[in-house]
């Protein structure tokens, strides 16, 4: 079992198999949390932790296994269901504390399909019914809440703008994030962009806005009111770019 992934499953287990009692889930969970702490504590600057939440057979460990060699020594993963934000808190104090960045990924899955997949697991790792009905229920309720909430802008990670044109599986998920996010009238600003190449992918990929070296290093206050003061407006931004949509600093 790769350290970078913990899931509150793996303490259940013995050498006989899965253990479950309501007992030994609380202490699983301690020790799940206990595991992140300890591991965030030793990772490397530029770290993201990828909390991978969906309901129980919608195939949550399987991502984590099909991606942890392509992000890197640097992604770790916590991976459970945590259908709230109640669910979410503990997970999220422990990578503020270690000053870790968080991206949520949520596996939204089909009832049918987990409830199917959850019959075919081995009888140890099967998980009630009724349970798995009650957190995709939590799920739709907390989607339903998505649209209401007072946001206007969205950030995509540096870690995934960085790498975008090296990976297809990072390009594609920076183009479904702004596809979402425009679709939710949300403005999309792009971090990491390092050079040309890169802002203009995302001036393709419909980006809104990005940040990074290519547009300007660190500025204290006074150089960044000079540097607004001397930059070109949007439509020559724009025009700069050879496209009809703004990529502004």
């Amino acid at each position: 079992m790769d350290s970078r992934h913990i899931n509150p499953d793996h303490f259940l287990e013995t050498p006989g198999g899965r253990l479950y009692t309501p007992e030994r889930s609380v202490l699983a969970w301690h020790q799940a949390y206990a595991a992140l702490d300890h591991a965030l504590s030793r990772a490397p600057t530029g770290s993201t932790l990828f909390l991978v939440i969906g309901v129980q057979g919608g195939g949550k460990t399987a991502w984590v296994r099909r991606h942890i060699a392509a992000l890197g020594d640097s992604a770790y993963f916590f991976d459970a269901a945590l259908p709230g934000i109640e669910h979410r808190r503990k997970a999220l104090e422990i990578a503020k504390r270690h000053g870790v960045p968080v991206v949520a990924v949520w596996l939204d899955t089909a009832l049918a399909l987990a409830l199917d997949r959850n019959r075919a697991r081995r009888e140890d790792h099967r998980v009630p019914e009724a349970a798995i009905r009650s957190v995709h229920a939590r799920f739709e309720a907390s989607l339903s809440y998505l649209g209401d909430l007072p946001l206007d802008e969205l950030k995509i990670d540096r870690m995934f703008v960085s790498k975008m044109l090296r990976s297809s599986k990072h390009r594609s998920i920076v183009r479904s994030t702004i596809a979402l996010a425009h679709e939710l009238d949300l403005t999309v600003v792009a971090e990491g962009a390092e050079d040309h190449s890169t802002l203009a992918a995302l001036k393709e990929d419909g980006c809104d806005r990005a940040q990074g070296y290519v547009i300007s290093d660190p500025m204290t206050e006074t150089t960044f009111k000079a540097f607004l003061k001397g930059r070109p407006g949007p439509v020559e931004t724009a025009r700069a770019l050879r496209s009809s949509r703004d990529i502004t600093g």
